[in-house]
């Protein structure tokens, strides 16, 4: 049966609140992605891009690519998305670092394909993307036990 954990690593500047509870800084405001990947029974890893955090319902904009995928189709596939235009400046807005958002996709799948035995799920909600970079705000992964 799969196992379901929870885990954050603190930072070095963290400050401690007590048992199980820490304090952080707020991420910067950016554009809110989902990257999720699923492993089905044959062992098939598929990545889902699209809008993250509250408007992942209610936007219901996502793609979903099968691995292993290159940078060019993970790029081809967020700029297919709805909400691309945001993460190329909207309305006068700065643009998204597409570098760090490709980079933190790439390293999302190479965890996945790495651990592609054992993983059930791993959803990043929301990967916020602004102009200085991709940060994961939270995640959750599941993998079987070995």
């Amino acid at each position: 049966m799969p196992t379901r954990r929870r885990c954050a690593q603190p930072r070095s500047d963290s400050a401690p609140l007590g048992s199980g509870l820490m304090a952080e800084e707020m991420a910067p405001a950016g554009v809110e992605l989902l990257i999720g990947l699923t492993r089905d029974a044959t062992g098939l890893l598929a990545l889902t891009l699209g809008a993250g955090g509250v408007l992942a319902e209610l936007l219901r904009d996502s793609v979903t690519l099968i691995l292993p995928a290159g940078r060019e189709t993970i790029d081809a596939a967020l700029r297919s998305l709805r909400l691309a235009p945001l993460l190329e400046g909207w309305r006068g807005a700065p643009p998204a670092d597409r570098g760090a958002l490709l980079d933190a996709v790439e390293a999302i799948t190479r965890f996945a394909v790495a651990e592609a035995a054992r993983l059930v799920e791993l959803d990043v909600n929301p990967l916020i993307v602004s102009p200085s970079g991709a940060v994961a705000v939270d995640a959750l992964i599941r993998l079987e036990e070995p």
